[in-house]
């Protein structure tokens, strides 16, 4: 909640000053390095992978 209330600041503070597609990319390459770790770990520690089906992607959605 902290970092999404600090995002929308910022978001909201230079709205008018940045162009639109360059922010929404570099918005984009932070959250994917961000997660980064996460999937290391995540890869590194799972015994059992996920077996992608229509029915597990329909849940999702």
């Amino acid at each position: 909640m902290f970092c999404w209330s600090i995002y929308s600041l910022l978001v909201k503070h230079y709205a008018g000053r940045l162009p639109g597609q360059s922010t929404f990319l570099v918005t984009i390459f932070i959250r994917a390095v961000m997660l980064l770790p996460f999937y290391i770990y995540e890869s590194m520690t799972l015994t059992n992978s996920i077996h992608w089906q229509w029915s597990t992607i329909a849940a999702i959605l």
